[in-house]
Order: C-alpha cells, then sequence, then structure tokens
C-alpha cells in the first residue's frame, strides 16, 4: 500500500466498488477471496513472482497496475508517456512547465502524483505521466498519444530478472500507438531505433549534435550530456505543441532541477557539494561523472548503496578527474576492481559524519559529488531520505 494504492483505494470507496487490500503475510484464507476477485491492482514495485500473484495467475486473475486502471477509467487523448531508465522526471517537469505556458496541463505517476489523487479532477488540455518499466509492465490498454523513450540501460534486473523482461516492459509503452501518435526517442540508441522501424507511429529521434548551442548557454545550471538530452526531448515537444520559441527560452531559462537530481547545495572556502541522491543506478552516477570532467577543480566521490549486483566498470572512462572516492554503502566491494584498476585512492566507512570531516580536514579547492550510483534501499526507505540525510549531514559538518 504505497502511495500509488493508496489513492486507488481510496478512489474505490467512494465509487462504492468492493476491494480488499491484501499485504504479503496477511492470515486469512486468500485462496478463496481470489474466487470473488475481477482485477488485482498490483503495487507497482512489488515482485511479480510473489505467492500470492502465482496463486492468482493460477486462477487467470487479471493482474495490473494503476496506470492501466486509470487509462481505462479516464482515456484521455493528449497524454504524453515518459519513460527510460534515467532522466524522466526532470523532463517531465520540464514539459510540464513549458507546456503550462499555453495549455492547461496535469503530471503524474512515478513523479510522486498517484494518477488516482487527479483521476477526478477537470479533463485536462495534456497529461503528462511518469512512467517506471514497473508501470509499464502491468499495461494492456494503456494508449498514450505521444510516448518518450529517453535512454534504455540494464536495471531493475532484480525485479525484471533479465535485460530482455525489462526491454518488453519498456516496450509496453509503444503497443496501442496508432499511426496518428508519435514515439519520441533517443537516436543515439541501437536498440531503440529497432524499435522505432517497428512502431506505425510517427518517429521523432533526437540527438545531442542537433541541439542549437544557444540553447545550452540558456540555463549554467542544465549540466552534462544528460541535461542536453533533456532539452532536446523538451523542444521536440514545444514544437510539437506550438509552444512559441519565447516561452520555451524563458521557462527553460528559469527552470531549477527537480531536488536530488546533481543539485548544489554548498559553495564556500573552495568546496562545492553537490547532492546528486537520485543517483540510484551506475548509468545515474556516469551521468554525473561526465558532469563533472570539466570542473577546474579536483574531484571528491561519495558512492554506494544497496548491493544487487551493478557493474561499475562502465565508469572506468569517466574517473579522469576524481581524486578520491568514499565507498558508503554496503556494496562498497563493487566499486573497488574499478578504482584499483583506474588507481584511484579510495576508503571505505560507513559513517558519512567521518566522511565529510575527513574531506574537511584533507582536502581544499575540490568539488564534492554525492552520487551513490546504487539504490537506497540498504539504509533509507528513498533516494529522497537519503538526500535529506546527506544535506543534514552537510550542514552540521561544514557549518560548524
Amino acid at each position: 500500500m504505497g502511495i500509488a494504492n493508496r489513492a486507488v483505494y481510496q478512489f474505490m470507496l467512494k465509487r462504492g466498488i468492493w476491494v480488499k487490500v491484501y499485504t504479503d503475510g496477511d492470515s486469512g484464507d486468500w485462496e478463496k477471496v481470489l474466487d470473488n476477485v475481477d482485477i488485482i491492482i498490483k503495487s507497482p514495485g512489488i515482485f511479480p513472482y510473489t505467492p500470492f500473484l502465482k496463486l492468482a495467475r493460477e486462477k487467470n486473475k487479471e493482474i495490473i497496475g494503476d496506470l492501466e486502471l486509470f487509462y481505462r477509467f479516464k482515456p484521455l487523448k493528449n497524454i504524453i508517456c515518459v519513460t527510460g531508465t534515467n532522466g524522466k522526471t526532470t523532463v517531465c517537469c520540464l514539459l510540464h512547465q513549458i507546456l503550462q505556458t499555453q495549455y492547461r496541463v496535469f503530471l503524474g505517476g512515478n513523479i510522486g502524483i498517484p494518477l488516482f489523487s487527479i483521476i477526478d479532477c477537470d479533463e485536462p488540455d495534456i497529461l503528462i505521466i511518469e512512467a517506471s518499466s514497473y508501470m509499464l509492465d502491468n499495461t494492456v490498454s494503456f494508449h498514450p498519444r505521444v510516448a518518450i523513450l529517453l535512454n534504455l540501460f540494464p536495471n531493475h534486473l532484480d525485479y525484471h530478472e533479465t535485460w530482455n523482461n525489462y526491454c518488453h516492459a519498456k516496450k509496453k509503452i509503444l503497443t496501442n500507438l496508432t499511426e496518428e501518435d508519435y514515439f519520441i526517442y533517443n537516436g543515439q540508441d541501437i536498440v531503440l531505433n529497432t524499435w522505432a522501424k517497428e512502431t506505425i507511429a510517427k518517429t521523432l529521434p533526437f540527438a545531442l549534435e542537433t541541439l542549437d548551442e544557444e540553447l545550452l548557454s540558456i540555463n549554467a545550471g542544465l549540466i552534462g550530456q544528460h541535461n542536453k538530452a533533456n532539452i532536446q526531448v523538451a523542444k521536440t515537444i514545444a514544437k510539437l505543441f506550438s509552444v512559441n520559441d519565447c516561452d520555451f527560452s524563458k521557462v527553460l531559462k528559469e527552470f531549477s532541477l527537480p531536488q536530488f537530481r546533481l543539485e548544489k547545495i554548498w559553495d564556500k572556502n573552495g568546496l562545492v557539494i553537490y547532492n546528486d541522491s537520485k543517483a540510484t543506478n551506475p548509468l545515474a552516477s556516469k551521468a554525473a561523472l561526465e558532469a563533472m570532467a570539466n570542473s577546474k577543480e579536483k574531484v571528491i566521490w561519495i558512492a554506494g548503496g544497496k548491493k544487487r549486483g551493478d557493474d561499475y566498470s562502465l565508469l572506468k572512462d569517466y574517473l579522469m578527474n576524481v581524486q578520491m572516492v568514499y565507498l558508503w554503502g554496503e556494496n562498497a566491494e563493487e566499486f573497488i576492481p574499478v578504482l584499483r584498476e583506474q588507481k584511484i585512492d579510495y576508503d571505505v566507512n560507513a559513517d558519512l559524519e567521518k566522511i565529510l570531516t575527513d574531506i574537511i580536514n584533507n582536502h581544499s579547492q575540490a568539488v564534492i559529488l554525492f552520487s551513490p550510483g546504487a539504490q537506497s534501499f540498504d539504509r533509507f526507505a528513498s533516494f529522497e531520505e537519503r538526500g535529506e540525510y546527506f544535506n543534514k549531514t552537510v550542514q552540521k559538518i561544514f557549518s560548524l
């Protein structure tokens, strides 16, 4: 019963629809309960093969998520659905602000706004939905007008089990597209290029080399190649929905990245600190390290989190500016082979206060990058909670 399904539950109660809540471990004759169930609404992150869901499949019960259920109740014509391994929330927030200059726009989904919290609102001109692979995996009839796929790299394999399963979940965003719809995708991705050839929708690839350099200078806070790609997506949507250049530039200039996404939280006494707690996989940390490549100062990287067998070898070409790494998480040993190969000093320490104190005592004129490159669940309930803890600890140590 996370925030998504709590909203579904409240909706059901208001409509007088019979609903029962199950959580693994609940006592009761659930086999008998299942006989009276038509549809199961699975919370996005619940693994698909829990005993209860396995039993439901044996009884041929339909299992969907809140995204599919929302669409069945409210099949809006102008849905923009954004997915990808990284960058979804930033793009959704940017699109929301740009399109709001000329339209009535709602935003919901994986961004933290449950779809069923807005289901009874007056119909918007455009609905932007951030969709995770978990959400898309449980869709059947869901049909956006614009499907955006930012990037595709192995992720959540503890849930999907294989790369093919992960790709299959993401690809479901294209299942119901028609010739009148649009598929906007990263044209530099081989898999996405293949999918573009298979869909009957209009295809609009984006690539960094086609981005107007003048746009990149509008907002100095949008650093890194990944944010250049995000701007390109936003520009594509602005053109598609006829947003004028003046409004687009004004929003882009004033736009701030969502919290904990390469967020600068400190800039004093020669030390600059970025909180990138949202980096929950190696690819996200790659984007952050790439953004630091042009830093005039050496980079001190604080990394680590939940152990789940991630491959950090993809980071080896992005560590040229890293002077020291502090490994702060249960998966510390997964980083070590790469750091040794690149001959970068590192220290394993589970105490963040001690790490920051050591940085103050031994480093000056440096950029401190907190980009875990791993999920937060070894210690925290979410990357937001982890980010807040990092901010509070920085204030405690650096404000002395």
